[in-house]
């Protein structure tokens, strides 16, 4: 057998593996949603209505872990995550015979504990909501007040598998309210000849997802440029992570006629050496600020390097 049959068939065995892996964990997520959904529908009904004491919410998670060693996740504390998650969405509950099978219906004999099953509501990110985890709703819930805002960071999520510290920030930087703008006009000012073509702007190469800073398009260069904001230092990692944005828009973007796409780092600060010794191990057109760059012509486009750091 050639090594390269050998290669093609681990990579396909592999992929099917991962893809089976991926569809296991996607419904144990959905399973645990409705089911964390459906015990804070029966917890806010009795602790809402007054029938449960204060402590009760102390009282049933002890004596839960009591019975089922090893038991995580329903803590008092969870156990109220899950009465907010319950009452933050429980307005998309079903209401008529129409409804999407999205979760399954689970009711015990006295059809207390009924777990989720959802409206075809409108504009609503189905997809997203069943495929996040519990973790990152309560983040969100936290987070963002309204349904409008919830939805956004909820797709958010969904499409950058985001983390849940990640998640933190974007509803922190209020993310929802600054769609579309661009830090301290930066657009106006970066220099001549450059048209842009938006932020965060999304690509997918062999089923993986890239999302770049900002994307600009030099009528001068005839190229495209990517631009790329670090808020720290300069990390060789910087290099590597823009040099593949550039492969893919060399291969996937880049139309007949106009020169390879340009890559540009832009760091509060960076060792002028170390940038340009780092640099040398990379053949595309990059730079670090206004430190280096493989294409002379550029830098008589871009902003002196103060006014560069001045934007960050």
């Amino acid at each position: 057998m050639k090594i390269s049959e050998v290669n093609e068939a681990v990579c396909l065995i592999k992929t099917a593996i991962l893809r089976s892996q991926e569809k296991a964990l996607i419904s144990i997520n959905q399973e645990q949603l409705s089911l964390y959904y459906g015990i804070g529908r029966y917890i806010s009904r009795n602790t809402r209505s007054g029938v449960w004491g204060s402590d009760a919410l102390e009282t049933i998670s002890r004596q839960l872990r009591a019975e089922m060693p090893g038991l995580r996740g329903f803590s008092a504390t969870n156990l109220r995550l899950m009465r907010i998650f319950y009452e933050a969405w429980k307005g998309l509950e079903v209401k008529s015979s129409v409804a999407t099978d999205e979760m399954q219906v689970v009711e015990n004999q006295e059809n207390i504990i009924r777990q989720l099953r959802l409206t075809n509501y409108e504009d609503f990110p189905i997809t997203a909501f069943l495929n996040i985890s519990f973790s990152h709703h309560s983040t969100i819930l936290s987070g963002a007040k309204t349904a409008e805002e919830r939805k956004y960071y909820i797709q958010l999520c969904y499409d950058r598998k985001l983390s849940v510290k990640e998640i933190q920030r974007f509803i922190a930087e209020d993310t929802f309210h600054n769609q579309g703008n661009m830090p301290n006009n930066f657009i106006m000012t970066f220099g001549r000849g450059f048209a842009y073509m938006g932020n965060q702007v999304h690509f997918d190469k062999l089923g993986h997802d890239h999302w770049v800073d900002l994307l600009f398009y030099n009528r001068i260069l005839r190229s495209l440029v990517v631009v790329e904001l670090k808020k720290g230092t300069f990390k060789p990692a910087y290099l590597g992570q823009l040099s593949h944005y550039l492969h893919v828009l060399d291969d996937d973007e880049r139309l007949e006629g106009e020169s390879e796409p340009v890559g540009i780092i832009l760091c509060k600060d960076a060792d002028k050496t170390f940038v340009e010794y780092v640099l040398q191990d990379y053949i595309r057109p990059m730079g670090v600020a206004t430190y280096k760059t493989k294409k002379a012509k550029l830098m008589e486009l871009l902003p002196a390097e103060e006014e560069m750091k001045k934007l960050l």
